[in-house]
């Protein structure tokens, strides 16, 4: 039974302290940022189990261990399944160290107090910009078994809008900024959108210093005038940062800006954390509702509003807001919400900090030689896309010796 020393029936093929160490070793994996498929898994109990002549976990003709084994294996480990894993780039797993991130809160909480507004939610705001594709699909359906589920779309490649959002850890938010891709804009194509949005063209569009200009001028139109200052979070985009005009409009009305560190807005940024995700998810959904009711017809500039204000309306709600803020430890001001299995993947390398940020000393947060992080040489070396590649998984190094540890015998199944 699962939770037991003892199981009824036949004996496992391996010993439970060797399952023990195998379940050990995939956690490690998975969480700095190198999870193993499936098939992975059995590849290596079954070398491992023909290296110590262990029998009955697979045959020689397909040289990985079966599926019931598999299958047994996870239902004696409550805390592993299988699921999608979330993309994270080789540059975010080593920029999000453990060390840059606490020197850059402990600078976040010098300005804060500095400016007199560490007590001052209302004072303390994030902006940032996300896409949003016109073509829905989901992630999971309900479909007969044995069949394949298809789903309409409305076009094999959707366009991107661009939507720019700010919010302060009160809850309350700034001016949308809907950039819309062409020269004209029409007057229908801002029907049903949310108060106050602005809605610019550009050629491509993208964000621009100029299109970031105008959202900034709506800002500071809506902050009140109590004569304190005001912190805005950015990340580090090019129309943010290399923005001088911007810079210099907001200086000169007291609000200070400050960025994140490269490749850690996924942990720091408030906007990323929770308004984003909250925004896409139900993006999608209104988007597979209009699907539905219009037989897969892609959505034009002028449906755009009638898919996103209810999404919006869901998502920039004063709950997701402080949740944002409260999760990335900036309001309150706490580097210990931010939770410490986040900095796992930037053990998965020992490339140099340097790399990433100059100024921080090259460092590990366990004080593990590279030996002992469980990747090998080749991924620690290799470009980001490489690092991602499947072989390096599938062949990475088991960090002991399971055989020196545990005395091995064979089973009978």
């Amino acid at each position: 039974m699962v939770g037991s020393d003892h199981a009824s029936g036949r004996p496992t093929a391996f010993t439970p302290a060797i399952e023990q160490d195998l379940a050990d070793y995939l956690r490690n994996l998975s969480r700095r940022g190198f999870p193993l498929r499936a098939v992975d898994v059995r590849r290596i109990a079954y070398e491992f189990a023909v290296k110590n002549r262990i029998t009955g976990i697979g045959s020689e003709k397909t040289g990985i261990a079966g599926r019931f084994w598999f299958r047994h294996f996870l239902s004696r480990f409550a805390d592993l399944a299988l699921h999608k894993p979330e993309g994270l780039s080789a540059a975010r797993a080593m920029g999000c160290n453990e060390e840059v991130v606490s020197q850059w809160h402990a600078t976040y909480q010098k300005t804060v107090l500095d400016l007199g507004i560490n007590d001052r939610p209302s004072h303390i705001w994030n902006c940032d910009e996300s896409g949003l594709q016109d073509v829905f699909v989901a992630s999971k359906v309900v479909g007969e078994k044995g069949k394949p589920s298809y789903q309409v779309t409305s076009a094999e490649k959707g366009e991107t809008v661009t939507v720019l959002a700010g919010f302060n850890a009160v809850g309350q938010y700034t001016p949308l900024l809907v950039l819309f891709r062409g020269k004209r804009m029409k007057p229908e194509w801002a029907v049903g959108s949310p108060s106050g949005t602005i809605i610019p063209m550009s050629d491509n569009g993208w964000i621009t210093s100029e299109t970031f200009m105008e959202w900034g001028q709506a800002f500071l139109k809506s902050l009140p005038k109590d004569g304190l200052p005001h912190l805005l979070l950015l990340d580090g985009h090019g129309s943010h940062v290399y923005n001088v005009s911007f810079l210099d409009l907001m200086s000169s009305n007291n609000v200070h800006v400050m960025c994140f560190p490269s490749h850690t807005t996924h942990v720091l940024q408030p906007a990323d954390v929770s308004l984003f995700k909250s925004l896409k998810a139900n993006w999608t959904s209104q988007g597979l509702v209009f699907n539905r009711e219009h037989g897969g017809r892609k959505p034009g500039k002028a449906d755009f509003f009638q898919i996103f204000t209810p999404s919006w309306t869901k998502a920039a709600t004063v709950a997701n807001a402080q949740s944002g803020f409260r999760s990335t430890g900036l309001f309150p001001v706490d580097f210990s919400a931010i939770p410490k299995h986040v900095f796992l993947p930037s053990q998965t390398t020992d490339r140099p900090l340097s790399a990433v940020s100059p100024s921080v000393e090259t460092m590990n947060s366990t004080g593990e030689s590279p030996s002992q992080l469980l990747i090998t040489c080749d991924v620690a070396g290799s470009s980001p896309v490489d690092a991602a590649d499947e072989s390096h998984t599938a062949d990475a190094e088991v960090p002991y010796n399971v055989e020196e540890k545990h005395g091995t015998k064979s089973a009978k199944n």
